[in-house]
């Protein structure tokens, strides 16, 4: 009965071993799996903040990859700046305004940036005043509208636009 007893722990001892065996190989892919998303999570920062974080894993003599980061708006539009039951034509106008609005606004900030080479101060006094021009036209579109809709003209980039100049 002692042999019996060996031989039935040996096959314990195997398939325990087995079971093991399986349960590493699976942690080994979770594993995988997380590093995978944590460098994921580690690119998207890196593309925000324009460094990549210490904490990107690396394998042994890998490289971390070389990120640009994005650049995004510094201002977010309103759903709710428009009434829905106005004429659609004159809402379209009304919203091109609005985010014509917000491009001037970052073309003035843009164009005033300190520590600037000529070219490029010139290139974005440029685009702010031809942005400034667009809004204008727009303006003009949406008082034409409104007159022949016989409603009465806006004001509105005069007021946005405190010391501009007409042309």
């Amino acid at each position: 009965s002692g042999s019996q007893d060996s031989e039935v722990s040996e096959e314990q001892k195997k398939e325990k071993i087995m079971e093991l065996k399986k349960k590493e190989k699976l942690l080994q892919e979770k594993l995988l799996q997380k590093v995978e998303e944590l460098k994921k999570i580690c690119l998207r920062e890196a593309e925000l903040t324009g460094k990549m974080p210490k904490e990107y894993p690396l394998s042994a003599g890998e490289e971390p990859p070389q990120v640009r980061r994005r650049v995004g708006t510094a201002f977010k539009l309103d759903d709710n700046l428009l009434p829905s039951e106005e004429d659609p034509a004159l809402q379209d106008l009304e919203s091109n305004f609005i985010i014509q609005q917000k491009l001037v606004e970052a073309a003035k900030k843009l164009a005033s940036e300190p520590d600037l080479c000529k070219n490029v101060k010139k290139k974005r006094k440029q685009e702010y005043t031809d942005a400034v021009k667009k809004l204008q036209e727009i303006e003009n579109s949406i008082n034409e509208y409104r007159i022949k809709c016989g409603k009465k003209p806006t004001q509105k980039s005069t007021l946005t636009l405190p010391g501009r100049q007409e042309n």
